[in-house]
């Protein structure tokens, strides 16, 4: 917490800093729900390869919940010149994302990653509201890919 705070205080726009108002306790219980499933994936593997693939299987239907939750709980906890910022994304938003463009990723081998990086970052820019005005992403797919292949 201590380390968002700094980060959030020390990032300063048109004169004014932003500010994060996490609290300790859902933060740990946060991280304790990932360490959970982790360990949950992890024990499964031992169990078997067919209880492996059924944990892995809740866990992939699972993570795309927790990214949403994650996100509104850091948007809300995120305030900039006493404003505070919103996430509206849905889970079934998010589910369609990583199944469909994370699983082309997977399935082409990573050519197929710059594309899903660019509808991710576009996702959660564009389910961003910073009091009740939107934020839009409006880089274009190419210039974002043709960036990642430079690198």
């Amino acid at each position: 917490m201590r380390r968002e705070k700094y980060f959030h205080r020390n990032f300063v726009l048109d004169g004014a800093t932003f500010d994060y108002h996490g609290n300790p306790k859902a933060i740990l219980k946060g991280r304790v729900l990932m360490v959970a499933l982790f360990a949950l994936v992890s024990l499964a593997e031992h169990l078997g390869s067919a209880v492996h693939a059924a944990a892995s299987l809740c866990s992939l239907l699972v993570f795309p919940w927790l990214l949403v939750r994650s996100m509104r709980f850091r948007a809300h906890n995120t305030s900039y010149r006493g404003i505070r910022f919103t996430f509206s994304g849905s889970y079934r938003q998010a589910l369609s994302l990583y199944l469909l463009h994370g699983g082309l990723s997977v399935l082409t081998l990573g050519l197929y990653f710059p594309a899903f990086l660019y509808r991710q970052k576009r996702f959660v820019a564009n389910h961003l509201c910073f009091g009740d005005k939107p934020c839009r992403f409006e880089a274009g797919a190419k210039v974002f890919i043709a960036d990642w292949h430079c690198h």
